[in-house]
């Protein structure tokens, strides 16, 4: 059977003596596609606060999906931007591999991933430099 998670809280209400209402929340709990998606969700959620390893997670999976518009790919650009920046050195070597293929870059994505990898190369070789001196 498939895992389930709560839903919308469903608002019901309740009268006290004085006559205001007093609302409850009550959990409807729905059957959901599994674990996988029960895991997908958490990531998306996390991706969204800033966690690059969950940023790297969303998009290697929605690399991994195929799509007619390529809406996926630029989807998983737009998380290997966000982890890059934070220092996620796969997701920098995996925003490289996209745009030297120009899977997920269009020209709206393209400037700023330009800018990513440059950003990027420029505070890796700073911090080469400030090493050995």
């Amino acid at each position: 059977m498939a895992a389930t998670l709560p839903s919308a809280c469903h608002q019901s209400s309740e009268y006290h003596n004085d006559g205001y209402a007093v609302q409850r929340s009550r959990r409807q709990w729905n059957i959901q596609d599994g674990p996988r998606g029960v895991i997908r969700r958490m990531r998306s959620q996390l991706a969204e606060e800033g966690d690059p390893d969950s940023q790297m997670a969303l998009a290697s999976a929605l690399l991994q999906e195929t799509d007619d518009d390529g809406e996926c790919a630029r989807q998983a650009v737009y998380w290997l931007t966000k982890a890059s920046l934070q220092g996620h050195v796969k997701a920098t070597e995996l925003l490289q591999q996209c745009l030297d293929t120009a899977v997920g870059i269009s020209e709206h994505n393209y400037h700023v991933v330009s800018m990513v990898q440059v950003s990027v190369n420029i505070t890796t070789m700073s911090c080469l430099w400030c090493r050995y001196q």
